[in-house]
């Protein structure tokens, strides 16, 4: 990496996820989170209630309508 380049890669990740799908990203960590500690039945359960939940979201009716128009998703954290 150049000299400075660090902060620039830095500060576009942070704007990458901070434009993503936010309430995806929340339920990401708290999964991972609780991974450790968790049965395998119990994490996959834990999984699906909330793969559950977020595909009832606007993010992610935007994430579909935007993969059929070809565009990116604008998500808005809802």
């Amino acid at each position: 990496m150049a000299d400075g380049s660090a902060t620039a890669e830095g500060l576009a990740v942070a704007r990458s996820l901070a434009g993503g799908p936010t309430a995806a990203h929340r339920e990401i960590k708290a999964l991972l989170r609780s991974a450790a500690t968790a049965t395998l039945p119990a994490a996959l359960e834990r999984e699906a209630v909330i793969q559950r939940r977020l595909g009832a979201t606007e993010d992610h009716r935007e994430a579909v309508t935007a993969f059929l128009e070809r565009r990116s998703p604008a998500f808005r954290g809802h």
